[in-house]
């Protein structure tokens, strides 16, 4: 069976960019995720991995995996491809940076 991809290439480079700019921290990335409906074992590593030590990973690299997986289909079963890019969460995301 063939894999169904949601999101091209570029949208998903585009959407690391961002993730990484408007999530003040990496626990925040890992909310927003959560926050969008992805669940599973990658989401839960990473967050065990932020949590044991910060310093050894950066946003992206929490991101680019977890949006991955999204695109393929994978772990995140009970994920609504179109929570990742719905309106509220990334206004909300937006009013936060551009508050400070």
């Amino acid at each position: 069976m063939s894999v169904v991809y949601h999101y091209s290439p570029d949208l998903l480079q585009l959407l690391v960019d961002t993730i990484e700019v408007l999530c003040r921290s990496k626990r925040d990335v890992i909310l927003f995720f959560r926050g969008a409906g992805v669940h599973g074992q990658v989401v839960d590593d990473l967050a065990e991995q932020v949590s044991r030590d910060p310093d050894s990973i950066k946003k992206r690299e929490i991101a680019q995996p977890l949006l991955v997986l999204v695109n393929e289909g994978g772990d995140a079963r009970t994920f609504r491809p179109a929570g990742l890019l719905n309106g509220w969460r990334l206004r909300d995301l937006w009013r936060r940076c551009a508050s400070e």
